[in-house]
């Protein structure tokens, strides 16, 4: 099951705004205005295989705001005004294979950020303004 809500103008997610939807293993997100993800915003997408949040406003991102997404194998997030990665920003995500964080403004990757994607295959992160990677930025990968 798909879900395609892209070119929309979306700004936030709300925690029960998935309700019922526990079969859907795609939903595209695409361009929309959505600046922040708050915890619990996708909980309910237990089966959900692949999200896009790309093209969007989003500017930072909580620990738990992934949490539910236990299934989830594709995450994009590229094209948005991300500064930062911080420590537990995927926890949960124990079967992402391929995440893209392209074209954001990510200068700093704190230690942690990626633990526990024990099966990420491919993690892009081209076009940001990364300067130096502190130790420990890729523990757990």
């Amino acid at each position: 099951y798909e879900l395609d809500l892209s070119w929309n103008n979306f700004t936030i997610i709300t925690g029960d705004a998935f309700t019922g939807l526990i079969s859907l293993q795609y939903l595209n997100l695409r361009k929309n205005n959505i600046s922040a993800i708050p915890p619990g915003a996708f909980i309910y997408l237990t089966s959900l295989y692949s999200l896009d949040l790309s093209w969007n406003e989003i500017s930072n991102m909580t620990s738990g705001a992934f949490t539910g997404l236990g299934s989830l194998w594709n995450l994009y997030i590229s094209y948005n005004q991300l500064s930062s990665i911080p420590p537990g920003a995927f926890s949960g995500l124990v079967f992402l294979d391929y995440l893209d964080l392209s074209y954001n403004q990510i200068s700093a990757i704190l230690p942690g950020a990626f633990s526990n994607l024990t099966r990420l295959n491919t993690l892009v992160l081209n076009f940001n303004n990364l300067v130096s990677i502190p130790s420990g930025a890729f523990t757990g990968l």
